[in-house]
């Protein structure tokens, strides 16, 4: 091994070969280019293509930039930690054996991996894996598991169209900072099925496209963050499919989200997920509330059912406001039938407990002011108050009926039978 300052560097370089760079010598292949261009010239490339030729363990290798990427052996390969300069084209090339190692790698450039395969045992690693720029997968092939996960970073467009998926993926904790593709646009039907798949904890800053898909196992999507609705349109999904709670979707005002959550609210419903699907629905009826075309009516009142129930996803939140509601009219009966209203004067306790009991029936016994046989605490209260105390008390009766129905609406939800 030659005494290049890379940890354990894995080629044989003579020390007259090695390059001295900031008082650390360097081989070749582990030359940091970002440091020095100029180290790089044209003798200097044929010996790092001598030097790699026929390596499989090309781990931490400074591919300079222009680079071809050209080796002899696809078998075990390991590009873990390396660093890809310039533009790196990989596509319909085959990689063979156990597994291949990207782990760690940067690309700054555009990886070009169309139609590879990976035709390997166990797993193709590229977990921890930073694209800058675009990363195409359009095409390829895993006949194994295909590992994305850890923190692996997209920050331009990551395209798997087309991809041929035989195990499962895991892109936990991915990060797209662009659009991601895994839709199926010409493919047999062969080709649409994941096995299985992890997105969890993975961040969508844009647009992230599942169209014509189909989930065989179990789809983990759970604390993903969606900075744009995800389509799922033309997909199948498997009933073990796990999505994150609603504050993990971002998007409710592009053109595409209203279409995007109805889509899913009905894979849902169909699926039997009834809190699944009621988010879904949330999230569809907010998207719909921020079209320029619904009028202010029905603005108003989608509104309104989003406050007092999250359109029908909470029944504990209606039960608050109807115990709210009840006692603020607890007060407003309270002043309405006092003579006098002075903060310094001691409390009526029978005039508090009178204008409570007043104020509940209106719950109960709702419009009970307008007819029938009044109770004590009514007569009280009707009899010291102004004539408009009848129609506050229609419009709490009007209230509370709304509430105790937005209430068990949001029960029927949460405890549905499938």
């Amino acid at each position: 091994m030659s005494n290049c300052s890379y940890p354990n560097c894995q080629f044989r370089f003579e020390s007259s070969d090695l390059i001295l760079l900031d008082g650390k010598n360097w081989c070749i292949c582990h030359l940091p280019i970002n440091l020095a261009d100029d180290k790089v010239s044209s003798k200097n490339l044929l010996e790092f293509n001598a030097a790699i030729r026929d390596q499989t363990n090309l781990e931490g290798v400074i591919f300079p930039p222009d680079y071809s990427v050209h080796f002899n052996r696809t078998k075990n390969i390991s590009f873990a930690k390396a660093v890809f300069h310039g533009e790196v084209n990989f596509s319909n090339k085959t990689f063979v054996g156990e597994a291949c190692n990207f782990s760690h790698a940067r690309f700054l450039g555009n990886a070009d991996f169309r139609s590879t395969k990976f035709l390997l045992e166990t797993a193709a690693h590229f977990s921890n894996v930073t694209f800058e720029k675009g990363a195409d997968f359009t095409g390829a092939t895993f006949q194994c598991r295909a590992d994305f996960s850890n923190e692996t970073s997209f920050f331009d467009h990551a395209d798997f169209i087309d991809v041929h998926f035989h195990k499962g993926i895991n892109f936990s904790n991915a990060i797209f900072a662009k659009g991601a593709h895994f839709d199926i646009e010409g493919a047999n039907s062969n080709e649409t099925i994941i096995t299985s798949a992890s997105f969890r904890k993975a961040t969508f800053h844009k647009y992230a496209v599942f169209q014509n898909r189909e989930f065989r196992g179990y789809a983990n999507f759970g604390d993903c963050i969606f900075h744009s609705a995800p389509d799922f349109r033309g997909c199948i999904l498997h009933e073990d499919t796990q999505f994150p709670e609603i504050v993990g979707f971002k998007d409710i005002e592009s053109n595409e989200a209203e279409a995007c959550y109805q889509n899913l609210r009905r894979k849902m419903g169909e699926a039997k997920s009834h809190k699944v699907e009621a988010m879904f629905y949330a999230l569809e009826e907010r998207s719909r509330r921020k079209q320029k075309n619904i009028g202010k009516l029905d603005r108003f009142i989608s509104s309104a059912y989003d406050f007092c129930s999250e359109y029908g996803q909470s029944f504990v939140r209606p039960f608050v406001i109807l115990i709210i509601t009840l006692l603020l009219f607890t007060v407003v009966y309270s002043l309405a039938a006092s003579k006098v209203v002075n903060p310094t004067l001691p409390f009526d306790s029978d005039l508090i407990n009178h204008s409570f009991l007043f104020s509940l029936e209106q719950v109960v016994k709702p419009f009970s002011v307008f007819g029938g046989r009044l109770s004590t605490s009514s007569s009280s209260i009707l009899d010291n108050a102004p004539s408009w105390i009848r129609y506050a008390a229609l419009l709490q009766s009007l209230i509370g009926i709304t509430l105790i129905a937005l209430t068990i609406l949001g029960l029927r939800w949460r405890f549905r039978r499938a």
